[in-house]
């Protein structure tokens, strides 16, 4: 939200973001960017409690 609306190329790799879900298309492009990995096993975790090292983790990644 804090960068505008994105165009991203290309479909979500995470197995757990249905093309339907709001966030389908900033999980994709935070994905394509590096500020995102999602965990071992393909999931985003949409719905889990972030950490705050992963908050942290993001913003920073984001900030390069």
């Amino acid at each position: 939200r804090v960068d505008g609306k994105k165009t991203v190329e290309g479909e979500s790799t995470f197995s757990d973001v249905p093309a339907d879900a709001y966030f389908y298309i900033p999980a994709i492009w935070a994905s394509q960017n590096k500020i995102v990995s999602g965990y071992e096993d393909g999931t985003f975790a949409p719905y889990n409690t972030i950490a705050r090292a992963e908050t942290v983790t993001m913003l920073y990644r984001y900030n390069k």
